[in-house]
């Protein structure tokens, strides 16, 4: 269940792992491609930046190269 503050819908990782079927290291956000933050002590990623994810619309990271 998603956590809805005003209009903005964030999703835990592991919800996220449980519905897309992955693991919490294939969802890393550590290398920029997956947008989160932190929120009550757990991680938590706002229904854009998954669409924008998913869509391939984040690159890897500002440190590499085109």
């Amino acid at each position: 269940m998603p956590i809805e503050i005003g209009e903005i819908r964030a999703y835990t990782l592991m919800e996220l792992t449980r519905h897309l079927g992955v693991t919490t290291l294939t969802l890393s956000i550590k290398d920029g491609k997956l947008r989160a933050g932190k929120m009550a002590g757990r991680w938590v990623v706002t229904e854009d930046s998954l669409r924008k994810y998913l869509g391939g619309e984040y690159k890897k990271s500002t440190n590499e190269t085109n």
